[in-house]
């Protein structure tokens, strides 16, 4: 009795010929599940057109999740820390374009940007325009403080006396 596939992969089919060259390389045999298939026509095969499932025998799985687990990063390949930095500079930015969002973008910026970009040691692309954004905020919070003060009849709250 043959041992059963079992699928350690389900995604785009250049990753998975990657993953596949590198289980290969150590020893352990894949199967990418309907690979011609899918290079020829990959409509044929339903909804999920452009995926492909990189299977390998029910024996081996343990050695090839170990070995897909240690794979080394690809230099161009983000952590999941730096794509929340990159998703929270986006926020930043989209806050400040809208006025009475400007005090989140200023919130999001010192308290949870600066703190994640100082502990990672990177900066997102775009980084300028974070920078941008947050002096935009800054300049739209001072503005309405400067609008707003003399309207309310200045700083003080207690009677003059």
């Amino acid at each position: 009795m043959s041992a059963q596939p079992i699928t350690i992969f389900h995604g785009s089919l250049a990753e998975a010929l990657v993953l596949r060259g590198r289980l290969e390389a150590n020893g352990v045999a894949a199967l990418l599940c309907d690979e011609n298939t899918k290079i020829i026509d990959p409509f044929i095969t339903g909804a999920d057109a452009l995926s492909v499932d990189l299977q390998v025998s029910s024996e081996a799985a343990s050695e090839a999740g170990r070995i897909l687990r240690d794979r080394e990063r690809v230099p161009g390949e983000e952590s999941a820390q730096q794509a929340e930095l990159r998703k929270l500079a986006d926020r930043i930015r989209w806050a400040s374009l809208v006025t009475i969002g400007a005090p989140v973008a200023i919130h999001l910026f010192l308290f949870r940007f600066v703190p994640l970009s100082r502990r990672l040691g990177w900066r997102p692309e775009g980084h300028v325009f974070t920078l941008g954004a947050v002096a935009y905020s800054l300049v739209v919070i001072l503005l309405a403080l400067a609008l707003w003060v003399p309207a309310v009849g200045g700083w003080s709250t207690g009677s003059a006396g």
